[in-house]
């Protein structure tokens, strides 16, 4: 087996994804073919939406954004269905009670 095929095999296969730094343009033809016949066709789209993924958290990271999760959000949904904010004293009281009882009758206490 070819040195740089060897290499690329022991340095390029981690989990389901693959990377390909630096090594695309050491490998021959026939070692890149060879590698990428032995890797699902679920681990390219794997690897290419986790490389996208991180170049938008990176980009919105770069203008200064909060990313999804750094957003707080304080609207609950009530076990009767209604939405409500519950940093507001008027729109949260009515329904601790629905709250309570539902926790009471599953056995869930937070």
């Amino acid at each position: 087996m070819d040195k740089a095929i060897a290499k690329a095999i022991s340095t390029v296969i981690f989990g389901v994804g693959i990377l390909v730094a630096g090594i695309g343009s050491s490998l021959p033809p026939y070692g890149l073919a060879l590698l990428s016949s032995s890797l699902p066709d679920t681990a390219f789209a794997e690897w290419r939406q986790d490389r996208d993924w991180r170049s938008e958290v990176a980009a919105k990271r770069a203008r200064g954004e909060k990313l999804d999760s750094e957003i707080r959000n304080t609207l609950m949904r009530c076990v009767c269905g209604t939405t409500f904010d519950s940093w507001k004293p008027a729109e949260s009281y009515q329904h601790r009670a629905h709250i309570t009882a539902a926790q009471a009758t599953s056995g869930t206490r937070r």
